[in-house]
């Protein structure tokens, strides 16, 4: 089965642009993190989840999906090699400006609570990337054997 799926064009095709992909996704979850974060909570949809698990799960999936796009790059081999370290710093940066960009934002403020919860969410799709990584390294080996 995994056979078949590798010589089809669809596998091929994913294969051939993983890395845009990566980035593709990567840019439009900053997006929607850059409207939801600086948007006034007027303007916001109502929404009965805790604000706190929104930012975790935001960070956690934006960190994922950029660590991975370091990881798969091909361009610049010092971003493969610390991509779990410069996923933290760029993931951390933008979480801290974001933050601060909230003392600027009507009804917004720079809340602690929500840097510790970015930060938790950062280490958290840190862990699931290598964890990923992993599991492709350890089931692209079993395939060559």
């Amino acid at each position: 089965m995994i056979n078949k799926f590798k010589k089809t064009g669809f596998a091929k095709v994913l294969n051939k642009y993983r890395v845009g992909m990566l980035l593709s996704v990567v840019i439009v979850l900053l997006v929607i993190s850059l409207v939801l974060n600086l948007l006034p909570y007027e303007r916001l949809p109502k929404i009965e989840v805790n604000e706190l698990l929104l930012h975790f799960i935001n960070y956690s999936v934006f960190t994922f999906f950029l660590t991975l796009y370091f990881h798969f790059q091909e361009r610049f081999s010092s971003l493969n090699k610390n991509c779990y370290f410069y996923s933290l710093v760029v993931v951390g940066l933008v979480s801290t400006l974001i933050e601060i960009a909230q003392l600027y934002v009507p009804h917004r403020s720079f809340q602690l609570s929500d840097i510790s919860a970015n930060f938790t969410g950062i280490m958290v799709g840190i862990i699931l990337a290598r964890a990923f990584s992993l599991v492709v390294r350890y089931k692209s080996r079993k395939e060559i054997l």
